[in-house]
């Protein structure tokens, strides 16, 4: 269910960075329980969307400046 989360909010909402916090809010647990049970691998692929994101903001933040 924490992946399908950040996949959701990858592909809907491509403004909002994925935090831990957030992902706690949604499932309605701690953030500590969020941290404890996300694997390594989990991690690395939120920082990678994360990553993306920013990118593809700053690319629209960039468009709308030259425009």
């Amino acid at each position: 269910s924490i992946i399908k989360y950040i996949v959701d909010i990858a592909s809907i909402k491509k403004e909002i960075k994925i935090t831990n916090k957030k992902l706690s809010l949604h499932l309605n647990v701690s953030e500590r329980t969020i941290l404890r049970n996300m694997d390594p691998e989990l991690k690395k692929e939120k920082n990678l969307l994360n990553k993306e994101m920013n990118e593809k903001l700053q690319r629209s933040e960039l468009c709308s400046l030259q425009e």
